[in-house]
């Protein structure tokens, strides 16, 4: 079963220490563009990087497409879902032959928590 073993660039963003870990076939997990640049700048293939977690601004998934990962998770704020030009943007890159990043999308809906008065 092929499988990626990746790091996270969180816990140790150390350029040496990413070095080594993708020079032994490893990938990278980033959380942010800063953590995007260091992996790549550590040498990681960024077909071998996946850029988890919420809250990334549109340069920093911009950035991310450009470069060519892996693998995007992305969360869906309600403005998100009510900009029709980002949807339209999203929707022209995943049509391009060079977009080749395969994109998560996560929509959380909300849950009220209601407490019962007795």
């Amino acid at each position: 079963m092929p499988h990626l073993i990746c790091y996270s660039a969180k816990a140790n963003s150390n350029l040496a220490f990413l070095r080594l870990f993708v020079n032994l076939g490893g990938g990278v997990d980033v959380v942010s563009g800063g953590e995007l640049y260091r992996a790549v700048k550590g040498g990681a293939d960024p077909k071998k990087i996946v850029f988890s977690g919420v809250g990334k601004r549109e340069d920093e998934i911009e950035y991310a497409l450009k470069t060519g990962i892996l693998m995007s998770t992305w969360s869906l704020p309600r403005s998100f879902r009510g900009s029709m030009r980002w949807q339209a943007e999203l929707a022209k890159k995943r049509r391009s032959p060079s977009a080749s990043t395969l994109i998560l999308i996560q929509d959380t809906p909300l849950y009220l928590n209601r407490v019962e008065a007795e």
